[in-house]
C-alpha cells in the first residue's frame, strides 16, 4: 500500500475529514450521510486522493459538485484542524 509515513497521514486525513463532514456547518451536504472510504498519499506527501460513500444521496453526482465547488472551505477546515500535528 505505502510507506508507514503515508498510512499514518491517510488515517489522520480520514479521521479529521469524517469529523468536518460530520459537523457541516454550513450546510454543504443538506443531511447527506457521507463517509470518507478510503484516503490514499502520494509518496512525497503532496497528493492525497479521497474516496467518499454517499448514503441517502439523491442526486450523487449533485452533491459531488457542491463537494467540489466547496472544496476550499473543506481544505481550510482540514488545514486548520491537522496543521499543528503535520
Amino acid at each position: 500500500m505505502g510507506s508507514t509515513r503515508q498510512q499514518k497521514y491517510s488515517k489522520l486525513i480520514q479521521k479529521e475529514l469524517s469529523e468536518i463532514f460530520q459537523r457541516d456547518k454550513r450546510g454543504i451536504l443538506n443531511n447527506t450521510f457521507i463517509s470518507i472510504a478510503d484516503v490514499r498519499m502520494s509518496p512525497d506527501l503532496g497528493v492525497a486522493k479521497i474516496f467518499v460513500s454517499m448514503l441517502l444521496a439523491k442526486d450523487k453526482e449533485k452533491m459531488l459538485e457542491r463537494i467540489n465547488a466547496n472544496k476550499g472551505e473543506i481544505r481550510k477546515a482540514l488545514g486548520n484542524s491537522i496543521g499543528k500535528q503535520v
